[in-house]
């Protein structure tokens, strides 16, 4: 029942649970068998951000951080993210309208989501340094 705000909080833990324990091979597999069911995800949680209880939106934030990192694949030819650029834009626009919320625990919760995705950045950036090294050293 989406109209209780205790359900939508306890889904978003159980999906925080799930995402944190899933290997990312097997979040690939999953996606690449059936885009649909991951393709759903994110703009779900996007809408959940702006919930009107705080435990939901708190819990939203680290799902969606445990949801992005399963969607970066650092690999040896050189990493990946499997959401397009529209989709993290889409992602960063909504973080930063948290921004704005007078309550310090959601903005705290909103720049830790923002923590996870500059770390994908910096480790992207990291591995593509390599990769490209590593190609013109051959």
């Amino acid at each position: 029942e989406d109209t209780e705000s205790t359900t939508r909080e306890l889904c978003c833990h159980c999906l925080s649970l799930i995402l944190e324990q899933i290997s990312r091979n097997d979040f690939q597999s999953i996606w690449e068998a059936d885009t649909r069911v991951v393709d759903t995800l994110y703009p779900r949680l996007l809408m959940l951000l702006d919930d009107s209880h705080d435990p939901v939106r708190m819990a939203t934030c680290t799902a969606l951080q445990h949801f992005l990192r399963l969607a970066y694949n650092p690999c040896e030819e050189g990493p990946t993210c499997r959401l397009g650029v529209s989709s993290l834009e889409e992602i960063t626009s909504s973080l930063i309208i948290q921004l704005d919320d007078p309550d310090a625990e959601i903005r705290r919760h909103v720049a830790e989501v923002f923590t996870t995705l500059l770390d994908i950045q910096r480790s992207d950036s990291n591995n593509c340094d390599n990769v490209a090294q590593s190609t013109e050293m051959k």
